[in-house]
């Protein structure tokens, strides 16, 4: 998943919960949370400087 679809998928998610649909935002907050910071962490990678 990308992070823009991972972006997209929460965003989709907030509005059918605000239209009342049943969305368990306390379960996929978190998950959505976890892969949006491992794609993050896979595109931004750390400089290591050597001493």
């Amino acid at each position: 998943m990308a992070h823009g679809s991972a972006g997209e998928i929460r965003a989709v998610l907030e509005i059918a919960a605000l239209w009342g649909w049943g969305v368990e935002q306390a379960v996929v907050a978190p998950i959505l949370d976890r892969q949006l910071g491992l794609l993050w962490g896979l595109t931004h990678s750390r400089k290591v400087t050597k001493s």
